[in-house]
C-alpha cells in the first residue's frame, strides 16, 4: 500500500502515524471507536483533557472578567468543539463535560464573595 501511495499518487507516507490496527486502538482527529459492540464513535480522552484545560483557563478567577464575558468566550469555544466532535455517538463524556462547565461557571460567579456567600 505504501508503494502505491508513494509511486502512483506521489504522496509521502509517515510510518510513525500509519498503521493497520483495530479501530478502537487507533484515533483519527481526536475520535476513536468503542471496543464493545455495537461499535460507536467516541471522543478521545486527550481531546477531553484539552477542552477542560481550555475551560479552566477561561473560568479562572484571576482574569478580571464579568460572567457575561466568560460565558461568551465559553460559548465560542464550545461551539467550535461541538463542530469538531459533535459526530461522536457516545454522549456521556459530553454530558459530564457540560455539567462540569456549569459548575465552573457557578463557582467563578460566587468566587468574589469568598466562603461566606
Amino acid at each position: 500500500m505504501t508503494r502505491v501511495l508513494e509511486r502512483t499518487l506521489r504522496l509521502t507516507v509517515n510510518a510513525a502515524k500509519s498503521a493497520v490496527d483495530r479501530p478502537w486502538d487507533r484515533t483519527c482527529l481526536g475520535v476513536t471507536c468503542t471496543a464493545r459492540r455495537p461499535h460507536r464513535r467516541q471522543v478521545r480522552e486527550t481531546a477531553l483533557k484539552a477542552v477542560t484545560a481550555e475551560v479552566r483557563e477561561l473560568t479562572s478567577g484571576a482574569r478580571g472578567r464579568t460572567i457575561r464575558q466568560i460565558v461568551q468566550e465559553r460559548r465560542q469555544l464550545m461551539r467550535g468543539w461541538k463542530a469538531c466532535f459533535g459526530l461522536a455517538e457516545v454522549r456521556s463524556p459530553r454530558r459530564d463535560l457540560g455539567k462540569w462547565i456549569r459548575r465552573r461557571l457557578r463557582s467563578s460567579h460566587w468566587e468574589p464573595w469568598g466562603r461566606r456567600r
